[in-house]
């Protein structure tokens, strides 16, 4: 990659986005040392500034930190999802300046169990629906999830709930296409192996680790209106969770 000097992009997003790209080719490996300025800029025949401004993106995204006198490593690599917001799959791909795509394996309507209507607040009698997907990042498989929405929570656009609508803008922008306007969730995260289904549609070998994600997420009014439970590669996705302060416990 070559920096446009005529595009409409700024420089130092060119360069920034170039070093992007080289960290997720694995010219860059995590706790490698970036090309120090001096070596930027002549590499690149840009100012000292803008080559500032692109290291200090670079850290501000997360992929690379600056140690005093020592220069720029690259962070851990994989994909990261903030657990003080409520943030969909294609939002953390796409800030990760990747594509992100989904294969819907199933979308069917369903009755819950006991499990799945009390984490929906619904009856046992009430009908969901049941959607299985595959997610991925520039065409590589990172998550698979099951997500389970109460049908009376979308009423009355059933019938606009497809396929085609899921694949082409994901579940979050299809839920805002409907008027549905998420406020928060709840989300557990534990550790898990890959079964045999699992390893085949993530591309990894059966036994591997998977993280395992479950989510409520509600309207404003605190409704639950979809539950999802998610199984992500552990060498492609991270969680990353805001911490208040300490406070000690009072006996």
């Amino acid at each position: 990659m070559v920096i446009d000097r005529n595009g409409d992009a700024p420089l130092f997003k060119q360069l920034k986005n170039i070093l992007i790209h080289q960290i997720q080719d694995g010219e860059y490996s995590q706790g490698d040392l970036l090309p120090s300025e001096t070596e930027l800029i002549d590499q690149y025949s840009l100012s000292r500034t803008t080559i500032r401004r692109a290291i200090q993106a670079l850290v501000q995204e997360n992929y690379a930190y600056t140690v005093h006198g020592k220069g720029t490593f690259v962070t851990e690599a994989g994909l990261t999802q903030y657990l003080n917001n409520l943030t969909s799959f294609s939002q953390g791909v796409t800030e990760r300046n990747m594509l992100p795509t989904r294969r819907i394996l199933s979308l069917e309507r369903t009755r819950p169990d006991k499990h799945l209507a009390t984490r929906l607040h619904i009856s046992p009698s009430e009908t969901v629906i049941h959607i299985s997907r595959l997610l991925l990042a520039d065409g590589e498989p990172v998550s698979l999830g099951k997500t389970y929405i109460s049908l009376s929570s979308i009423a009355p656009h059933q019938d606009m709930f497809t396929e085609k609508l899921l694949e082409r803008c994901g579940l979050y922008a299809a839920l805002e296409n409907l008027g549905i306007h998420l406020t928060g969730g709840e989300q557990v995260v534990s550790a898990v192996a890959a079964d045999k289904e699992q390893a085949d549609l993530l591309a990894v070998e059966p036994g591997s680790p998977l993280l395992f994600s479950e989510r409520i997420s509600f309207t404003g009014d605190r409704i639950p209106i979809e539950y999802t439970e998610m199984w992500s590669r552990a060498d492609k996705t991270r969680w990353r969770i805001a911490l208040g302060p300490y406070t000690s416990s009072v006996p």
